[in-house]
Order: structure tokens, then sequence, then C-alpha cells
């Protein structure tokens, strides 16, 4: 089942952002200008304003651009490491192993993008067991074609349900 959650308004551009965010919880990115090619479009924009409130409103921590689809041939397999060590931490050992099987058989077997359908976030509240993955989304936006399959493997192998979150622009 799909849990969406409230519209959140992010901060207006110019707002005093959280110094850590990006250094603290992506571990191994240098500058955030090295996340991704659409980083300055709204492509992303909202996956980094989750990122931003979450951390803001709620006190969580994330990740993101995680790759649980990806094999040891991709590029940057070895950086990526780092993230599944906290997901493993947080998930347990057992059903992180269990979801990478299963996004591997029957997603990432049938897409070349080992990003495909993965959500925006992975969070976590540092003094809690509580964790989930987290999709951000503009408006009305809706899922990519991979998402409805990899978020219900992912309820079903960890009895998890992706949250979905609904951003919409102040101005």
């Amino acid at each position: 089942m799909l849990t969406t959650t409230p519209f959140l308004r992010p901060p207006a551009v110019g707002a005093v952002p959280i110094p850590s965010l990006f250094k603290d919880y992506l571990g191994w990115f240098r500058e955030p200008e090295s996340l991704s090619s659409k980083l300055g479009t709204l492509d992303v924009f909202c996956q980094y304003a989750l990122m931003y409130l979450v951390k803001r409103d709620q006190c969580l921590h994330s990740i993101t651009w995680f790759c649980l689809g990806c094999d040891p041939k991709y590029k940057k397999w070895r950086k990526i490491q780092h993230f599944w060590n906290i997901m493993r931490q947080k998930m347990g050992a057992d059903k992180f192993e269990a979801l990478c099987a299963r996004i591997h058989r029957n997603i990432r077997s049938k897409v070349s993008d080992p990003f495909a359908g993965e959500p925006d976030l992975f969070c976590w509240h540092p003094g809690s067991t509580i964790w989930f993955f987290a999709e951000a989304k503009r408006g009305n936006e809706p899922l990519t074609k991979h998402q409805p399959l990899w978020f219900k493997i992912c309820e079903e192998v960890t009895g998890q349900a992706v949250r979905i979150y609904r951003l919409a622009a102040t101005i």
C-alpha cells in the first residue's frame, strides 16, 4: 500500500540550508554539483528539497542515489557501499539483502538503468529503529513506469510502504 503525505512546502530560494546536509549524509560526494547533471534543474529539486525538509522538520537523516539495483560492474560500485552499510544497519542485513536480490531479479534484469524505479530517499531517525523509503513528487506528478513494481517489492520484502511526499513551492 502506498502512503501519501500531505504537501510539504520547501523553503524559499536563498533560505539558510543545513550546512552538513550533503557532506554528512551523502558521505562520498565532495560537492553537491557532482550529484547529477540535472542539478540546477527541476528534475532533482524535489528530492533535495525533501532531504532538507525531513532533516529540518522531522530530524531524520537521509541518503539518496543508493542504487540498490546495480551490480559490481557499476562505475561507482565502491562508493555506494557506504550507503549500503548504513541501510543494512538500519533495516537489518537480512531485509536489505532480500530487497537487493528481489530488485535485481525483478527489475534490474529487465531494465538497463540501475536507478529505474528506486525511491528518492532512504530516511532514518538516528536514535531509533525508524526507517523508510521516501519518494518526492511535484504536485500531481505521477509515478514513473518502474516505480509501482519497485514500491510493491519494497513493501513485500521489508513490510514498509514507500512514503510519497508531494511538494508544493511557496513564492
